[in-house]
């Protein structure tokens, strides 16, 4: 009798969902409080709308609505089920169904007021897609650069006091920050515009997270400041920043936002802010505000470590025996957080799952280099080949059926390409 019970325990146990519909449904109360409470006054558009979580593993979701193929069944006051696998799972807005859903991926924060930070930044990316707002994701290769990092750890300091004070203290501040940033786009022509893509992407949306959620804005400036890599991360730090202190200096700017103007111009408007005449002298002026000394120290040795790393990734991504698999019509989830540049040959992601034609791609604790124009992937070559499921260091690939790898045009190198035809 004990037996039994102990493997009907057992069993109850294994057959729990991936997702706890219960903290589930208490997230989505979450979220639409949150975006009850703002009623479209932040943008003049209500940030509710249709949310799904999902686990990475299984597929497995749930949603606060039904979809229109019927994969999601009601249960507790939320809908669950498996969601199509040729759909990427990540943090971001996804078209399903003809239905435009904020997908999170699970778990969700157990702190609250982060979690309700994250579910409003998932949100306006659904409002971002409804409007038609530019939703670019460049890479800014020149912010893990020795000046790039240097100036711009500079203009997020300037940014901090700025947010810590009130009238002309704090529009110096933000003319202070801003002198940062267009030394920046001098001293890396075409920079400007790729920072300006990704703060209208992810800027205004950690934004809204953090005005909608409660957040204290200078919190990703603290934080921000230690992060490894900028690449893909500067605007979750400046987005808040910029959009707080436009709050206090020009309250009506949010109708020109979403007509695609930056915020970093709306920002100099607000302020009068001309650029020195003198750059370079004004930049040596205001970094002692900032602990510039401090800072271009500690640039300097993370700059001998880059080197380090960059010899590493040469000699398994690009001398070494590689596995070239070209994109045709991918989709693709990345930690933003990870990426590391390798000069004009592409950017290295220690984590990614890549979908397209061929199969799938996951990298996880391991490397893989996303060429220039993402028109391909490198990892090292595969170690272990179980049927259509190659395995490499740090990466599984599953390739479909009609996709075989074949030697390529270069010594050492495999790539992925359509099966012949026989």
């Amino acid at each position: 009798m004990y037996k039994l019970a102990f493997i009907l325990l057992t069993t109850a146990a294994f057959a729990q969902p991936p997702i706890d519909t219960a903290r589930a449904k208490a997230a989505f109360d979450q979220a639409r409080q949150l975006c009850t409470a703002d009623n479209g006054k932040l943008w003049g558009h209500t940030l509710c709308g249709p949310m799904l979580f999902a686990d990475r593993a299984t597929f497995y979701a749930v949603g606060n609505q039904a979809d229109a193929s019927g994969r999601l069944h009601s249960e507790s006051g939320v809908f669950v089920g498996t969601i199509p696998k040729q759909l990427n799972i990540a943090n971001t807005a996804t078209s399903w169904d003809s239905v435009i859903w904020s997908e999170v991926v699970w778990p969700l924060p157990d702190d609250a007021r982060t979690r309700g930070i994250l579910l409003i930044h998932e949100s306006f990316h659904r409002l971002q897609v409804q409007q038609k707002l530019l939703m670019k994701n460049p890479g800014n290769d020149h912010l893990d650069t020795l000046r790039g990092r240097y100036l711009f750890r500079l203009e997020l300091r300037a940014y901090h006091a700025a947010l810590s004070a009130e009238g002309k203290t704090r529009s110096d501040a933000i003319r202070e920050a801003l002198t940062f940033r267009a030394a920046r786009a001098k001293e890396f022509p075409g920079s400007a515009q790729n920072e300006r893509d990704l703060e209208t992407n992810e800027g205004l949306a950690e934004y809204t997270g953090y005005k909608v959620g409660g957040g204290d804005p200078k919190e990703p400036l603290e934080s921000g400041d230690k992060r490894p890599s900028f690449v893909r991360s500067s605007a979750y730090i400046t987005g808040p920043a910029m959009g707080f202190l436009l709050d206090a200096v020009v309250p009506d700017w949010h109708a020109k936002a979403l007509a695609n103007e930056p915020t970093d111009a709306l920002l100099a408007k607000a302020v009068e802010f001309r650029e020195p005449a003198d750059l370079d002298a004004a930049v040596t002026v205001f970094a002692m505000h900032y602990g510039g000394e401090e800072l271009l120290a500690q640039e300097k040795a993370r700059d001998e470590e880059t080197k380090r790393r960059q010899a590493e990734f040469r000699a398994k991504l690009v001398d070494g025996p590689v596995l070239r698999i070209p994109l045709e019509k991918m989709n693709i989830s990345f930690d933003p957080n990870k990426l590391f540049p390798l000069d004009d040959l592409g950017t290295v992601y220690p984590e990614m799952r890549v979908t397209d034609n061929w199969g799938v791609l996951e990298v996880a604790n391991g490397m893989a280099l996303m060429s220039k124009n993402w028109d391909a992937v490198t990892v090292p070559a595969m170690n272990k080949v179980d049927g259509s499921s190659l395995q490499g260091p740090g990466y599984t690939l599953t390739l479909n059926k009609g996709y075989e790898v074949r030697v390529g045009p270069r010594k050492g190198e495999l790539m992925v390409g359509k099966a012949a035809v026989h």
